[in-house]
């Protein structure tokens, strides 16, 4: 229940930029392992819900990180992005 509490308030607060593809990854994830346990992939369908699990935890864990950094891209101008690419 402890780590199901952390990801409940880790990945709640993030902006939609990194919860939107995070969790469409994950579904993707566990979409694709729902199917493979119908064709009797069964290690195939374990390692799916393994890797959305991660990501989950790595949206928990560094989700307000990517936030930041993709809000500090936005920000800047075409120019300062042409200063820092010719230093």
């Amino acid at each position: 229940m402890d780590v199901i509490d952390y990801l409940i308030t880790h990945i709640s607060p993030l902006p939609w930029i990194v919860k939107g593809p995070g969790f469409g990854l994950m579904a993707l994830l566990l979409l694709r392992a729902f199917t493979q346990i119908f064709t009797l992939r069964w290690i195939r369908s374990a390692t799916n819900v393994v890797y959305a699990v991660i990501i989950a935890l790595g949206m928990a864990r560094f989700g307000q990180d990517i936030a930041d950094f993709i809000k500090t891209k936005q920000d800047k101008t075409p120019e300062q992005i042409e200063q820092t690419q010719q230093n």
